[in-house]
C-alpha cells in the first residue's frame, strides 16, 4: 500500500479507537507508519482525511446490513424490512464506536465546510435509493416516490441509532417500530 492508503487505514483505526474528537494528526501518523507531510500532500488537511475515512467506514458499515446478493430473496417488503432492521439492530451494539464517531464528526459540520459538503452529498445520494435496501420495489418506480420513502427511512434509521446510543436498554425494538409504523399509517389514512 502507498502512503495515501496507509493514512486512510490509520485514520479509520483512530476513528474507531479514539473517536473523531480525540484523534490528532500525530495519532494518524503513528497508526499508519507515515509522516505528517503525507497528510497535507494526499488529503490537504487532517479534517479532509478524517472525513474521507469516516465516509469509507460508513460505506463499509452500510454493506453489512444490505441484503446479500447470494441470500434468498425475501417474499415480501415486510420480510425485507424486518430482515434489514434486524441486521441493523445487531450492528448498533457491535459497531457502537463507529456510530459515536459519526455523531462526533457531524457536530463539526458548521466549522468545516468541506466536511459539510462531503456528508451532505452522501446523504443526498442515500435519499436517491435507500428504500431499496428495506423494501422490494419495482425497477421503474417514480423517482420522487423513491426519494420520499428513502428520506423517511434514512430519518428513521438515524433516529433509532440515536436512541440506541443514548439508552440501548429502553430503545424501541424492531417489533415496536413496525407496530408504530402500522399505527401511524392507519391514522394518516383516516
Amino acid at each position: 500500500m502507498g502512503h495515501k492508503e496507509d493514512l486512510l487505514g490509520g485514520a479509520k483505526k483512530c476513528l474507531l479507537e479514539k473517536g473523531y474528537a480525540h484523534t490528532t494528526a500525530r495519532d494518524i501518523v503513528a497508526a499508519s507508519g507515515t509522516n505528517l507531510a503525507s497528510i497535507g500532500y494526499h488529503f490537504g488537511s487532517t479534517e479532509a482525511l478524517m472525513g474521507e475515512a469516516m465516509m469509507a467506514l460508513m460505506g463499509e458499515w452500510g454493506d453489512k446490513f444490505e441484503p446479500r446478493p447470494d441470500a434468498p430473496q425475501e417474499a415480501s417488503s415486510l420480510a425485507r424490512f424486518e430482515g434489514t432492521w434486524r441486521r441493523l439492530y445487531g450492528l448498533f451494539a457491535k459497531d457502537r464506536a463507529l456510530l459515536l464517531a459519526s455523531y462526533e464528526i457531524m457536530a463539526q459540520i458548521d466549522r468545516l465546510p468541506q466536511l459539510r459538503s462531503l456528508l451532505s452529498g452522501a446523504y443526498e445520494e442515500m435519499r436517491g435509493d435507500f428504500a431499496r435496501v428495506f423494501l422490494l420495489l419495482e425497477d421503474d418506480i417514480d423517482p420522487a416516490e423513491l426519494r420520499a420513502m428513502s428520506s423517511l427511512l434514512l430519518a428513521l434509521m438515524t433516529g433509532l441509532i440515536t436512541q440506541h446510543l443514548l439508552d440501548p436498554e429502553r430503545a424501541p425494538s424492531i417489533d415496536e417500530v413496525i407496530r408504530g409504523l402500522r399505527l401511524v399509517v392507519a391514522r394518516i389514512g383516516e
